[in-house]
């Protein structure tokens, strides 16, 4: 379950840092990043959990 957590808590930071900052625009940027890093932890995490493997390094930021 650390990996889903953690994806929450800095999935959520990311976002508040993008909005923040998409008011000058370089926020789109960070936003975008958040997009992509969501997708491929979720897609790496259910790949790992159909071949009933567990995540290498759950405590990472990027992908495990």
């Amino acid at each position: 379950m650390d990996f889903q957590i953690r994806t929450f808590w800095y999935g959520l930071l990311i976002m508040v840092i993008g909005g923040a900052l998409s008011l000058v625009l370089i926020g789109y940027a960070v936003l975008l990043f958040w997009l992509v890093w969501l997708i491929v932890r979720c897609v790496k995490g259910l790949l790992l959990l159909n071949e009933n493997r567990p995540i290498a390094n759950p405590t990472s930021f990027m992908f495990g």
